[in-house]
């Protein structure tokens, strides 16, 4: 199934997007809404480290875990009404996880540009959409033992005349 990832940075008003180029597996269920079975939801479940691997190959500047890492929150659509954003870690450590941790999403039909303005082969189909937010941490700079200025040896260099 294709990906839609809405995400936003720290506290700014902007939501990015992440789209999928390629289908990802994706666990699928129906759940009600309401008292009677009239009203019914398809949620998908997909890795979590999926997820970050696709946000952070879409951006690579903006996720340069040199100097900084970020703390992954994902948005618990199975939770209702309240909806809250669930804590996960940071980055680094997920992408070097094998845990199995499953990020619900609600799956819709998406008509994004690609689809409306590129190749008619990527038409409305349908589309896991998960919400994150990720809030920066500064990666403490760990100051590196600088070795000991080598004593210096002091050679007397001579100063020959010569003299006829």
């Amino acid at each position: 199934m294709q990906i839609k990832i809405l995400y936003s940075l720290d506290n700014q008003p902007n939501v990015y997007l992440s789209r999928s180029e390629n289908t990802l597996p994706v666990q699928i269920v129906q759940i009600s809404l309401g008292m009677n079975d009239d009203e019914l939801i398809t949620l998908g479940g997909l890795e979590l480290k999926d997820c970050v691997k696709q946000v952070v190959r879409s951006a690579p500047d903006t996720f340069n875990l040199s100097f900084r890492d970020f703390v992954v929150y994902y948005q618990d659509i199975s939770e209702q009404p309240d909806e809250p954003f669930v804590a996960n870690g940071v980055i680094s450590k997920l992408l070097n996880s094998n845990e199995s941790c499953l990020v619900p999403g609600r799956v819709c039909q998406s008509l994004g540009a690609g689809s409306i303005f590129g190749k008619k082969s990527k038409m409305a189909s349908e589309t896991l959409e998960i919400r994150m937010q990720l809030r920066t941490i500064e990666i403490p700079v760990t100051k590196e033992k600088t070795p000991a200025p080598e004593q210096q040896s002091h050679s007397h260099s001579r100063k020959y005349s010569h003299s006829s």
